[in-house]
């Protein structure tokens, strides 16, 4: 069962990729088109992950950087709690 849940799991997480590759793919970066590609790759990946209909919430990120020769580094995790906070569960980001 655990096997099916990580299968699953990462199927999604490729897919996703695959949306944020679609959209970046042959694209140099642009300031002006930064705002228009996080738009799309939260939207698409909105999309696909409500068509699972799985009784789940979903928070969506995306950060865009510049690859330079100076050292970046983002980190961050989003966090779901139920309702009466009973429940607090980190989930992972990509």
């Amino acid at each position: 069962m655990e096997n099916d849940t990580i299968l699953e799991t990462h199927n999604y997480v490729n897919e996703i990729y695959s949306i944020i590759d679609d959209v970046l793919k042959n694209k140099m970066y642009s300031n002006g088109e930064i705002n228009k590609w996080s738009n799309i790759i939260c939207e698409e990946c909105m999309k696909y992950l409500y068509s699972k209909m799985l009784p789940l919430k979903y928070i969506i990120s995306c950060y865009i950087l510049k690859n330079s020769n100076a050292e970046t580094s983002i980190q961050y995790s989003t966090y779901w709690g139920k309702d009466d906070s009973s429940d607090l569960s980190k989930y992972n980001t990509i």
